[in-house]
C-alpha cells in the first residue's frame, strides 16, 4: 500500500456550441445563450491510495479536484414565470471535486518473457542535450541548452537557458528593417527554465517554470524596451537514455503584464548526450 499525489492539465473542446431552452413552459423556462469559444483549459490535483495485488495488478482511489482557467461563455441566463421575469450572467467554468478510482495492469511478463533491461552504466556524468524549440517558452523560435543536476540520470530535477526571438516589434512597416526580403523586427528571448522529470527511462512527465525576458534595443514609443513573460510547462518528454534523439511537447500557458495566454504551447526536436 502506498500513497500517490498527482498533477495535470487538460485542454477540452465542446462541440455543442448551440443555444438551447430547458424546463418546464407552464413553470419557468431557462434559455442558455451559446457559449463563446470551443476550447477551455483546466489543471487538476489529487491524492490516491494504492493498492497493488498479484504483482502485476494496480488499483488507486483517490479525491480529485478540478480547476477551470478560462471560461467557455458568458451568457444571459432568463428565466421567466407566472408572475415575473428576471435576467442575469453567468460563467461556465467547471470547477469540479471528485473521486478518482484507476486500475492499471504491468505488461513486462506477458508472454513468460522476463524484463531483461540493461542497468544503466554508471559514468559520473551529467545527461545534456541541446535542442530547438517552436513556440512554447522561448517564444516563436529558440535554440536550448539542459542539463541535469544528478549524474547519470534522465528524471529529477535540471535547468534550461536559451535564446530566440519573440513578439514583432510594434512599429510602422517603413520603419521596420529588412532581412531577406522580409520585414521581421522582434524581441529577442532569453528563456531561463527550472525543471523537474518525473520517468527513469526514455519516457518522462516534464514539469517547470520559465522567465522568459524579451529584449530589443529599439526605442519605442508606447512599448517597453523590457517585457518579462513567465511560463508553466507540463508535457511529454523523450530522451536517450546515453545519447541520441530528445523530443518535447509540451502545454505552456504564459503570463506578462495582466495578459494571460492560457493555450499556448510548444515542441522540440534535439541532441542528448553526457
Amino acid at each position: 500500500f502506498r500513497l500517490e499525489t498527482f498533477a495535470g492539465a487538460e485542454l477540452r473542446r465542446f462541440y455543442n456550441n448551440t443555444p438551447g431552452t430547458y424546463g418546464l413552459s407552464t413553470l419557468a423556462t431557462f434559455k442558455i445563450n451559446e457559449i463563446g469559444r470551443n476550447y477551455q483549459s483546466n489543471v487538476y490535483t489529487g491524492l490516491s491510495y494504492i493498492i497493488s495485488f498479484k504483482k502485476s495488478n494496480q488499483l488507486s482511489i483517490g479525491l480529485t479536484r478540478n480547476y477551470g482557467l478560462t471560461n467557455i461563455g458568458y451568457g444571459n441566463f432568463r428565466a421567466p414565470t407566472t408572475n415575473s421575469t428576471f435576467r442575469t450572467g453567468y460563467h461556465s467554468v467547471t470547477n469540479s471535486s471528485g473521486l478518482r478510482l484507476h486500475y492499471s495492469y504491468n505488461m513486462e511478463k506477458m508472454g513468460g518473457r522476463e524484463n531483461t533491461q540493461k542497468v544503466p552504466e554508471i559514468t559520473g556524468k551529467r545527461r545534456k542535450a541541446v535542442f530547438i524549440e517552436a513556440l512554447g517558452s522561448g517564444g516563436l523560435f529558440s535554440a536550448n541548452y539542459d542539463m541535469r543536476f544528478k549524474p547519470d540520470q534522465n528524471d529529477g530535477w535540471g535547468f534550461r537557458v536559451g535564446v530566440g526571438i519573440g513578439e514583432d516589434l510594434p512599429v510602422e512597416v517603413y520603419k521596420q528593417r529588412e532581412y531577406f526580403g522580409y520585414y521581421a523586427d522582434r524581441y529577442l528571448t532569453i528563456p531561463l527554465n527550472i525543471n523537474y522529470i518525473i520517468g527513469e527511462r526514455r519516457s518522462g512527465f516534464e514539469t517547470g517554470i520559465t522567465l522568459t525576458p524579451e529584449l530589443t534595443n529599439r526605442k519605442l514609443e508606447n512599448d517597453p524596451q523590457v517585457k518579462l513573460w513567465t511560463f508553466l510547462n507540463a508535457g511529454y518528454r523523450f530522451q536517450a537514455i546515453k545519447k541520441g534523439l530528445l523530443i518535447r511537447a509540451a502545454w505552456t500557458p504564459g503570463l506578462v503584464n495582466k495578459s494571460f495566454a492560457p493555450l499556448w504551447a510548444g515542441v522540440s526536436l534535439g541532441y542528448s548526450f553526457k
